[in-house]
């Protein structure tokens, strides 16, 4: 990617292969025993829990996984999780934005949040001793966020913001140009952050609707890392985030888009090529090629082991046909249980053959 340069100085040439590859064979592993120190638990409210006990850490982190994000969303709920993760530091019922931001301050935590395509992750890091702290804070933003009125034009202003600064971000525009052609027709083509338009016309009861539905504790994974014992946790969870009643799920309105685990629609025809050009000196080629659902996820670890060992024979190899065109190569993968890609980015100091590079690549 080329992180270095703005929207204006770059010259983008995208080509998407799409490629239907036969079946991959992979051997099934039994399930191994957990490492010493790990332990994984249920709540009775569906919490799921895993515990990592690490003695030599002077901190502990707690990190709650609610399993919602912008895959869930459509065109006029897109950018709902990012608002919400936005919204939730604003205060709870018993506590201001103001006293939630003090109270952390004070045991010397660290609370942030992210929100991706199919999970909003809140994060609170605490020396060991004021875990117990840290957890009943985030519990509460979890739990019993009011989201006041008062803070919500200021919020919606924040994530305009954000929007803006991504337009003048390369690999950004990059991105957003790719999503849908790659996963036309689900909401994973859709940008996390939300639009101009998405989030200028989103309401506070919306938003609260969304947040109500989704924040419960049967759609929530918690993992804790650090130094602690593992029975006195698994009791402060129960204790703190284990009497939040479970919910019932409410699937999201499609609205013209596939949502979540559904699949993405097939394109037309077997290979696809797309054009954006954009004023600069340089040219990026991407390719993508679909893979299939491996029967083991760890497909994907050796395969991106594999391909970034390979990365620099193809580009010399190339160079070697095409008189050292090709400034880089780079190969990542794109996994999500709806449509998996293989993503190759190289990019070129000239767009002369264009067309041989991407075949010799194809031929790859």
């Amino acid at each position: 990617m080329l992180s270095g340069f703005s929207s204006s100085k770059i010259k983008i040439l995208i080509l998407t292969l799409i490629l239907i590859s036969s079946n991959i064979i992979l051997s099934n592993n039994d399930i191994a025993k957990l490492p010493e120190g790990v332990s994984i638990y249920q709540l009775d409210n569906g919490i799921q829990v895993m515990l990592i006990e690490k003695p030599s850490l002077p901190m502990v982190g707690i990190n709650t996984v609610v399993k919602v994000g912008s895959a869930f969303e459509n065109f006029a709920t897109s950018g709902m999780s990012h608002m919400l993760e936005h919204l939730l530091f604003n205060g709870t019922t018993t506590m201001t934005q103001k006293e939630l931001y003090d109270a952390t301050d004070k045991i010397g935590g660290y609370n942030n949040a992210n929100t991706s395509e199919y999970y909003t992750n809140f994060m609170m890091v605490t020396p060991s001793e004021n875990i117990l702290e840290g957890m009943k804070l985030q519990s509460a933003m979890l739990f019993n966020s009011v989201m006041p009125e008062d803070k919500f034009e200021k919020e919606k202003g924040i994530v305009l913001e954000e929007i803006a600064k991504s337009f003048g971000n390369a690999n950004d525009q990059i991105e957003r140009n790719i999503l849908p052609i790659i996963y036309k027709g689900h909401a994973l083509s859709l940008s996390t952050l939300g639009t101009y338009e998405t989030i200028k016309n989103m309401n506070r009861d919306d938003v609260y609707d969304f947040y109500k539905n989704f924040y419960v504790p049967n759609n929530m994974i918690i993992s804790v890392i650090g130094s602690f014992n593992s029975k006195e946790m698994l009791d402060n969870i129960k204790d703190i985030y284990g009497k939040a009643k479970p919910g019932v799920i409410k699937e999201a309105n499609t609205s013209g888009l596939n949502i979540a685990f559904e699949d993405v629609p097939s394109l037309d025809n077997e290979q696809n090529v797309y054009h954006r050009f954009y004023s600069g000196s340089n040219t990026q080629l991407q390719l993508f090629f679909e893979l299939p659902t491996p029967k083991n996820l760890e497909f994907y670890d050796v395969l991106n082991l594999v391909l970034e060992n390979q990365s620099e024979p193809i580009k010399n190899k190339l160079n070697s046909y095409f008189e050292n065109v090709i400034d880089g190569i780079e190969f990542k993968t794109r996994e999500y249980k709806v449509k998996s890609f293989l993503q190759v980015t190289a990019t070129l100091n000239s767009d002369n053959n264009i067309n041989s590079i991407k075949d010799s690549f194809f031929q790859y």
